[in-house]
């Protein structure tokens, strides 16, 4: 992310002025029209937590009450363990934390009930510890990682009853999944600073949270990476700023190779603000058009005119994917500049290329998607639903190069093949005469070069005799 970006998602207590207060109010306002847009049972369930709450925002709410009888025994069960400080004293931590606190949703346009310190303060601390929990469920299905955070989750598991208990709720009614996509909610957000707080609470040491969410961050992200990638991410990717949160960590790996000089130049050339044309993978397919998954970042996508082949990155369809897509599109809407927005101009693309089942059926076959959900028609009612939501005209210079190499190909198909036909039928040996005839020429040449060495050598000779 580039400082203006950060600047405005991440607001620093040294920057209370009515400049940044101002750029809040006008990118919430931006959020606020997307979500206007949204049927009300999309908005509820995109944007709304449906199981569990995080934060002060929604807590207390009786629809999220299914996992408060194991956030209040969590508490009690940690602090057991030998060595750990009292719970007392991580709430005390965080009521001294309070007003930053509560600049930290208030600059992101998140109002908070009239909620004492001491409250706040213990809502954060539980909720924190729920949410580590969640995260060491992730982790134990990841294979690699520091021994620091192994040893820290293997000796923070919970007891065997009360973890039997979770897993009923959660296998059940589907509560894994469920949660998982609530903790990637806008409005169901912890700061990052206050969960290093709980995290070091926990481990007793100064266990970096940046080094947990390194290695499960691809589990939260719709994206798919290939694991040889993500073993190079542990180690160079974006560092998490204490002011962050779990969304806004996801999409700062989402879109991190982004080249942010590169498009600060594009912008200021003043190109007009355009709307994306593209024909769907139906149509590009009969026309030759061939889809390939061989990327992994959205800077990456593009159109290669020599093998006819349109590489963009894997995304997995799944019950959750469209709830953390539309969340991850909110967030960018309230942090990037109004001149390019990857995610958005990626769902726009994706919107064009699927209009019907049979552009779903062409995308998986080209490892574009994998569908998870029960029907290829639910897919595309996701990425329409999706694109409606956003509105037009996001715009984001390497995809925009893509859908020109795209567009091109396809308007000029007729001439393209045309012309192929011709020097089949035509002029079948064109190429190879031609390098025939160049590599005769070079043959001449180097012989006369031979030829004319040999003259001069044989001169310098009689010379010497004479």
């Amino acid at each position: 992310m580039d400082n203006h970006r950060t600047d405005i998602l991440f607001p620093s207590s040294s920057k209370q002025t009515e400049k940044a207060e101002d750029e809040v109010a006008i990118v919430a306002q931006q959020v606020s029209s997307i979500v206007d847009r949204l049927p009300s049972q999309k908005l509820e369930a995109a944007y709304v937590p449906q199981v569990v709450s995080l934060g002060p925002l929604h807590f207390g709410k009786p629809q999220l009450a299914k996992y408060e009888i194991f956030k209040d025994e969590l508490p009690d069960i940690l602090v057991d363990r030998a060595g750990r400080p009292p719970f007392k004293n991580l709430v005390a931590d965080m009521i001294l934390q309070a007003s930053k606190i509560r600049q930290w949703y208030e600059l992101l346009h998140m109002h908070i009930c009239n909620d004492s310190d001491e409250e706040l303060g213990w809502i954060l601390a539980r909720d924190g510890l729920f949410l580590l929990r969640f995260l060491r469920k992730i982790f134990t299905r990841e294979s690699d990682c520091d021994q620091a955070t192994r040893f820290f989750f293997l000796q923070n598991q919970l007891p065997s009853a009360v973890e039997e208990d979770i897993m009923k709720l959660e296998n059940q009614t589907s509560m894994f999944a469920a949660v998982q996509e609530d903790i990637m909610k806008l409005q169901n957000q912890i700061p990052m600073f206050a969960l290093q707080m709980i995290l070091q609470w926990q481990a007793g040491t100064d266990l970096d949270l940046n080094s947990i969410l390194r290695h499960i961050w691809h589990t939260l992200s719709p994206f798919l990476c290939k694991r040889e990638k993500l073993d190079s991410y542990v180690l160079t990717g974006p560092s998490l700023r204490p002011d962050s949160h779990l969304l806004g960590f996801v999409y700062e790996n989402i879109i991190r190779s982004s080249d942010s000089t590169y498009h600060r130049e594009h912008n200021r050339m003043g190109k007009k603000k355009r709307y994306i044309t593209l024909p769907s993978a139906v149509e590009l397919r009969r026309k030759g058009v061939k889809f390939a998954a061989h990327v992994e970042h959205l800077n990456e996508i593009r159109f290669d005119g020599k093998t006819c082949t349109f590489h963009l990155p894997t995304i997995e369809m799944d019950e959750r994917t469209d709830g953390v897509m539309r969340n991850l599109v909110a967030l960018e809407a309230l942090v990037c500049k109004k001149e390019r927005k990857p995610l958005m101009c990626y769902v726009d693309v994706m919107d064009r290329l699927i209009n019907t089942a049979a552009d779903v059926e062409v995308l998986r076959n080209g490892g574009i998607i994998h569908n998870g959900l029960p029907t290829d028609e639910q897919v595309v009612s996701v990425w329409n639903g999706m694109r409606k939501a956003m509105g037009k005209g996001h715009e984001y210079e390497p995809i925009e190069s893509a859908i020109d190499g795209v567009t091109t190909y396809y308007t000029n198909y007729e001439y393209i093949m045309i012309c192929s036909e011709v020097k089949d039928k035509y002029f079948p040996w064109a190429c190879l005469a031609a390098s025939t005839l160049v590599g005769c020429i070079v043959l001449l040449l180097s012989i006369l070069q031979t030829i004319l060495s040999w003259e001069q050598l044989r001169l310098q000779r009689q010379s010497m005799q004479k």
